[in-house]
């Protein structure tokens, strides 16, 4: 479990245990406990936190991550400007089918600050 945490590669370790949901009324506890089992990961199907500057999302999102791990399941966490720089440096080198390649052995994949910096087109 320490070695898929490690490879994760989480800015900070934050667990869903330890975020204050009384301060952040309007987060559903109850639907973040659920995406904790895992459920999405099985059915493919993507998680979207949105929400101002402050709220939380970017704790929750580690916490999922973290939860996956600990699952024995493969995370990886980057921003969305890292994952734009991977991108264009692979076309560049003509090494995208490698990069992919290396996306589809995790069973989740964390993008946090989207929209937080303008991105190349």
């Amino acid at each position: 479990m320490e070695k898929r945490i490690r490879e994760a590669q989480l800015p900070r370790v934050k667990t869903l245990e330890g975020f204050d949901f009384a301060q952040a009324p309007q987060i559903p506890a109850a639907r973040i406990r659920e995406l904790a089992e895992g459920g999405y990961i099985e059915q493919s199907e993507p998680v979207v936190l949105i929400g101002e500057c402050g709220t939380g999302k970017s704790h929750l999102a580690t916490g999922l991550c973290l939860a996956a791990c600990r699952q024995k399941r493969r995370g990886w966490f980057t921003t969305a400007a890292a994952l734009v720089n991977e991108l264009v440096e692979a076309k560049q080198s003509g090494q995208v089918r490698r990069v992919m390649t290396r996306w589809r052995k995790y069973d989740a994949i964390v993008l946090d600050e989207v929209g937080y910096v303008p991105l190349p087109v």
